[in-house]
């Protein structure tokens, strides 16, 4: 069973700034209200009040934020498959402080917008705020058990560029958001052309 548990400040008044200029740049009119945390709660069964209430003690570490203005938002949450280093010790904690219904806590960050975005202005806003590496969109909270689901390996892969060049690692590092710059995908190139062998 999933709940949620939002209503923190996020990000610094700075860092909010930084993020706007960012939009602004390449968005005109959207504005970015704030920014507050969103827990993802994976429970045994329905927490009782009693639990519900020591959780939200453990969860109010920060500034109360009311985005009740807000006409659209978009929540950025750890990569799905993976466990974060706060899930980690915020479980342990809740645990430790007796909450043994709980399975996991995971957290999230929920940016809030003036206006309601369209699929064009959602992309640009998500190159902007998420780190496609270590980070997902959650499109919508119904979707949070993506967040606990255990995930079937995949199986490996290999990028053709002993016959499609540069052009196929650029196309990988896209499609698998693997982050590489410019100098580690000269890097694979040139070793991998080397070896006579894909990556």
């Amino acid at each position: 069973m999933i709940s949620l548990h939002s209503g923190i400040q996020a990000l610094s008044k700075f860092k909010i700034n930084t993020l706007q200029e960012k939009l602004s740049a390449s968005l005109s009119g959207i504005t970015l209200l704030g920014a507050e945390f969103t827990h993802f709660i994976d429970s045994k069964n329905s927490l009782s009040s009693e639990h519900i209430e020591q959780l939200n003690k453990l969860l109010n570490y920060a500034p109360a934020v009311d985005y009740s203005n807000s006409n659209d938002h978009l929540t950025i949450t750890p990569r799905q498959g993976t466990i974060s280093p706060w899930s980690s010790k915020a479980s342990d904690i809740a645990h430790l402080c007796g909450l043994n219904e709980l399975n996991r806590v995971e957290r999230g960050i929920t940016y809030h917008f003036n206006q309601a975005l369209n699929e064009d202005s959602t992309n640009k806003v998500l190159s902007i705020i998420m780190d496609r590496m270590t980070e997902s969109f959650l499109k919508d909270d119904a979707d949070a058990h993506l967040l606990f689901d255990e995930l079937t390996p995949k199986i490996a892969q290999s990028v053709d560029i002993i016959s499609g060049g540069r052009e196929a690692l650029e196309q990988a590092n896209t499609t698998l958001g693997l982050a590489l710059s410019a100098v580690e995908i000269d890097y694979l190139i040139e070793n991998f052309t080397a070896l006579n062998r894909n990556p």
